[in-house]
């Protein structure tokens, strides 16, 4: 190996050392099966050895953090996708097949289902909304504006109520 290639191999691994945990907690929220997030965690350590040249050598924790997420959501929406073409194939079972409804009592479990069911992108900003961040954090987060970010959190807000209202047989409002 030559000097760049050690340079680059060394980086990636304190890169790796130092946001291993909010990789493997990520992907793991990400997907609803061990299998799948396994594979979203490959997919994602792939992608930042890819993308490692476009983080700047001096750039500050927080930045280094918002690229590592950036990379993160990006091949979760990648992973998303793939999922959604193999549902449309016929290789899993859509929202609009569930087979029955729940019990009311059931409910374990039953945020974490919820969640399962939302995009990627949906998920990370509910989830932050949840961690108690506020529009404007999350707006700084994702680059985009804070009245944005609120109309999507209210839109996903009404999907995972319309969601809860399907799995327990009730009329949406």
């Amino acid at each position: 190996m030559d000097s760049p290639e050690i340079e680059k191999y060394d980086r990636y691994n304190s890169l790796l050392n130092r946001h291993r945990l909010s990789i493997n907690l990520f992907c793991a929220r990400q997907t609803r099966t061990h299998e799948d997030g396994r594979d979203l965690q490959q997919e994602v350590l792939v992608a930042l050895w890819e993308s490692l040249e476009g983080l700047y050598p001096d750039a500050e924790p927080w930045q280094e953090a918002a690229w590592v997420r950036r990379v993160m959501v990006r091949t979760a929406i990648d992973h998303g996708r793939r999922r959604l073409s193999q549902r449309r194939n016929g290789r899993t079972v859509p929202l609009d097949h569930l087979s029955g409804t729940r019990q009311e009592g059931s409910d374990d479990g039953l945020f974490d289902e919820l969640l399962a069911y939302l995009a990627p992108g949906e998920r990370e900003l509910f989830e932050g909304e949840m961690a108690g961040y506020s529009a404007a954090e999350l707006a700084r987060m994702h680059g985009m504006s804070a009245d944005g970010i609120r109309q999507r959190l209210h839109r996903i807000r009404k999907k995972m109520k319309n969601l809860y209202n399907k799995l327990y047989g009730r009329e949406s409002e």
